[in-house]
């Protein structure tokens, strides 16, 4: 197995060059280590309540495809939330499936719920798609469900970057690091 099973893209600046080397596995064995986390409700920590059901997940995870999920994070908010009343539970499954999958087949049947669920929690990603199927346009530019695991990927990186969801300091010869906990995992 190689490091990079992608050629690395350049990217220059007048100040610096950067390397980007990317193992296309990567995005599979970190989304299928999460999905296998939040199975076995380790690290999760927020709770979601709709109707009689409580799902778990990772705040940081759902931050990084919502925007009222990022703003409860930045305000440090560490209550669940109550979905009742602002979407179906088929409409907020889809949000999170696509958090930690990629993956996102709406029917027009179920669009209209998901996309109602997508614009009520600031998931503009999932409300595009959504808006393709009820107009009925196939979209030849959609992204596959790896290409959109990558992309969450991307904004984990820039959360960790702007120091949002860090909760975990590990110390190491006099030197302090600090990150978010299921990530490290």
């Amino acid at each position: 197995m190689t490091c990079v099973d992608k050629l690395p893209e350049v990217m220059e600046t007048p100040t610096e060059q950067q390397l980007e080397l990317r193992s296309e596995g990567h995005a599979e064995g970190f989304f299928t280590a999460a999905l296998q986390l939040r199975g076995q409700n380790l690290l999760v920590d927020t709770a979601v309540t709709l109707g009689q059901k409580d799902y778990k997940a990772h705040n940081i995870l759902l931050a990084a495809v919502s925007s009222v999920f990022l703003q409860r994070l930045e305000r440090g908010v560490q209550e669940g939330m109550n979905l009742d009343g602002v979407t179906t539970p088929s409409g907020w499954e889809a949000i999170l499936n696509f958090a930690y999958t990629g993956e996102l087949e709406p029917t027009p049947i179920v669009a209209g719920d998901i996309l109602d669920a997508a614009e009520a929690l600031g998931v503009p990603r999932v409300a595009e798609i959504c808006k393709a199927v009820l107009i009925g346009t196939e979209n030849e530019d959609r992204l596959s469900p790896v290409e959109e695991k990558w992309k969450t990927l991307q904004r984990l990186e820039e959360l960790y970057n702007e120091g949002i969801g860090w909760d975990t300091e590990l110390k190491a010869e006099g030197d302090t690091f600090r990150g978010i906990g299921y990530v490290l995992v």
